[in-house]
């Protein structure tokens, strides 16, 4: 029996409508993100997965933020013959630094390098908080 999918594919990862439908594929994942986040409204908004740090970066230079900064999808761009400049960046570094550099509220990465991005803010909770 095939196991039912909840999100939807993208180019670059998958969305899902909740976290209630994302913690159906990624059981795992969405119980590491409660010992680290803590629930709120964010649960009830869209979430996007990335399988790792490589794909939040081809999503970015496609259709996210450095696409939009520069008003257009790099990985579509005409170089005019010449080598597509989205192909010599390090997507997987390029990645991990924009979820290091990016809003907290609103980036996870995984204990697997896997990249959990909301449109709803979360509260991070530390070790001597409870939740």
């Amino acid at each position: 029996m095939l196991k039912e999918i909840c999100g939807t594919e993208t180019d670059y990862g998958w969305v899902y409508d909740n976290f209630e439908d994302f913690a159906k594929d990624h059981p795992d994942t969405a119980k590491e993100m409660l010992t680290h986040i803590a629930k709120g409204d964010w649960q009830d908004m869209e979430i996007h997965y990335y399988a790792n740090t490589y794909d939040f970066a081809s999503e970015q230079i496609g259709e996210g933020w450095y696409a939009s900064i520069l008003g257009h999808n790099l990985w579509e761009t005409d170089y005019h013959g010449a080598p597509n400049l989205a192909s010599w960046i390090d997507l997987t570094n390029l990645g991990l630094a924009l979820v290091n550099t990016g809003d907290p509220t609103v980036l996870y990465l995984t204990s697997k390098n896997e990249v959990i991005e909301t449109t709803d803010g979360f509260q991070r909770i530390y070790p001597d908080e409870e939740k």
